[in-house]
C-alpha cells in the first residue's frame, strides 16, 4: 500500500511540473546550440531580477530550467519554426521583438529578460583584412564621439523609420576601394532587407556614413545569418555587418581568424515571442 501511495505521489508531482521548453534563435557563428543555451541570456542565471515570472509560468514555462535551443539560419525560418510548433518561443532583442509584434498580429509577448550587462554587436572581418578592420574601427570611434551612431539608432530603431525602413543612398567615389559587406536582414529594423531583397534602414544608414568617412565604396551583399562564417572566411565578402558580443566579454561565439570592431549598438532587454493561444 505504501509503495502504491509513493508511486501515486510521484506521478502527481511530475504531472504538475512545468514542461521543458525549447527556444528558437538565429544561428551563431561558432557556438553550438548547447553552448549558446548555457552562456546566453536564455540561461536565467545570467539575468537580473525576474523574467516576469508570472507571465512565463502562465504560459507553462519554467524559468528555472535552462531551455533547449534550436538554431535557425534566418528570421523567416525561425518564424516558420515557431508557427509549426518546433519551438515554444523565439528570442530576439527588444527592438526586433517590437518590430515583429507590430507586423505580425498572430504573435504575442511571452516574457522578457533583463540582462546584467549588454549584448553588443560589431562588424566582423577576417584576419587577412586586419588593416581594413582597424580603419572601420577608427571610423566607428569617430562616429560614436560625434553622436552620429546614437542619432542613427534613435531615428531608425525608435523613430519614424522603425515602422517602414527605407533604402539609403550610398556615395560613390571614383577609383576608391570597394568593400563588400554582408547584411542579413535577420534583426530588423537594425539589419533589415525588405520583401523585394533591398537592404534598408539602420544598416544602410550606418554603412553609408562609414563609406563617406573612409572614402570607400560600400557594396551590400544580402545573405542569411547562417552563412556569415562561410561568406567571410571564403573571401566572398570583406565584412559582415553584425557579430554578437556576449555580456561576459569572452566572445565565445567569435570564430578563430575573425576580427571585430568596437561595438556600434547594444541592448539589455531580450524578448520571448510566441504564437497567440499556444
Amino acid at each position: 500500500m505504501k509503495k502504491l501511495l509513493c508511486a501515486a505521489l510521484l506521478v502527481g508531482l511530475f504531472a504538475g511540473a512545468a514542461p521543458a521548453w525549447t527556444i528558437g534563435t538565429l544561428a551563431r557563428m561558432n557556438a553550438t546550440e548547447a553552448e549558446y543555451g548555457e552562456r546566453s541570456p536564455l540561461n536565467y542565471t545570467n539575468t537580473t531580477g525576474k523574467l516576469i515570472r508570472d507571465m512565463l509560468l502562465a504560459e507553462g514555462l519554467n524559468r528555472k530550467e535552462v531551455p533547449a535551443v534550436k538554431f535557425y539560419d534566418s528570421m523567416m525560418a525561425m518564424q516558420l519554426g515557431l508557427n509549426r510548433g518546433e519551438v515554444d518561443a523565439i528570442v530576439a532583442p527588444d527592438f526586433v521583438g517590437e518590430y515583429i509584434l507590430r507586423n505580425a498580429p498572430e504573435y504575442c509577448l511571452k516574457g522578457f529578460f533583463l540582462l546584467k550587462r549588454q549584448i553588443a554587436i560589431a562588424i566582423g572581418f577576417s584576419e587577412e583584412r586586419a588593416e581594413l578592420c582597424k580603419r572601420f574601427d577608427e571610423a566607428l570611434k569617430a562616429l560614436t564621439e560625434n553622436g552620429m551612431t546614437s542619432h542613427l539608432a534613435r531615428y531608425y530603431l525608435s523613430g519614424p523609420e522603425a515602422e517602414n525602413p527605407q533604402p539609403v543612398a550610398f556615395d560613390k567615389f571614383e577609383g576608391a576601394e570597394t568593400v563588400n559587406v554582408l547584411v542579413t536582414g535577420d534583426i530588423p529594423p537594425l539589419d533589415y532587407v525588405d520583401a523585394g531583397g533591398t537592404p534598408a534602414g539602420y544598416n544602410t544608414a550606418l554603412l553609408a556614413e562609414l563609406g563617406r568617412w573612409l572614402h570607400v565604396n560600400i557594396n551590400l551583399v544580402s545573405s542569411e545569418s547562417g552563412t556569415r562564417v562561410a561568406a567571410l572566411t571564403s573571401g566572398r565578402v570583406d565584412a559582415v555587418f553584425w557579430i554578437e558580443i556576449m555580456p561576459d566579454g569572452k566572445q565565445f561565439d567569435k570564430p578563430e581568424g575573425v576580427l571585430v570592431t568596437r561595438p556600434y549598438y547594444g541592448w539589455s532587454k531580450v524578448f520571448l515571442i510566441g504564437v497567440k493561444g499556444k
